[in-house]
């Protein structure tokens, strides 16, 4: 997993935001906030493994849910974070899946691990299920609030990018308490 290549994707997301509503405010606090996952995309060795599956998801997987907003340039469909429906919702989430669900895959610790303990495609299921909930919770009241300010899509994608983070936190509690423990105990008793 390539730092630079995490900074880039992070980077990338707030130049699209500021293409598409210049904001200097927005712009400070997003680089501020891409500093802060450059320097754990940098040092990700030395934190949790399950680290590996939230910079994988913030920063491409962050990238591909804006992929639903260059589709109506393009003339192909809706941008989630312009018009706020549940159908452009699901055209976001099918772009962030189909950007980071292969990385994950191959570069998250957590799901190598997982994989090699034979439970990888349900560890990733489980993550995904968990920021699925996550997005779709902080997505609700962003669809009921008037958001008549074009700035409003740097609210919208920053409240879709923690929603998913905290969505993804139940998931990671469950993989670590629930689905590894059997790991640990066949260890204590392969040891013991």
């Amino acid at each position: 997993m390539n730092p630079i290549f995490l900074t880039l994707c992070a980077s990338l997301q707030v130049a699209i935001l500021y293409v598409t509503a210049e904001w200097m405010t927005g712009v400070a606090f997003s680089t501020a906030l891409v500093a802060v996952l450059a320097m754990f995309a940098f040092t990700r060795e030395h934190w949790d493994a399950h680290l590996d599956m939230v910079l994988l998801m913030v920063a491409p997987g962050g990238l591909g849910m804006m992929l639903a907003m260059l589709l109506p340039h393009l003339g192909m469909g809706p941008a989630c974070h312009v018009q706020r429906t549940w159908t452009s919702y699901w055209v976001m989430t099918a772009g962030m899946l189909f950007v980071s669900v292969p990385l994950c895959w191959k570069y998250a610790r957590c799901i190598q691990q997982a994989r090699r303990d034979g439970y990888g495609g349900r560890a990733l299921l489980l993550d995904l299920l968990g920021m699925q909930a996550g997005m779709s919770l902080a997505h609700l009241p962003v669809t009921l609030l008037p958001m008549t300010d074009p700035r409003s899509v740097w609210l919208h994608h920053g409240v879709m990018l923690s929603g998913m983070l905290l969505g993804m936190l139940p998931s990671m509690l469950v993989l670590r308490f629930w689905v590894g423990r059997p790991t640990r105990q066949r260890a204590d008793l392969v040891s013991g």
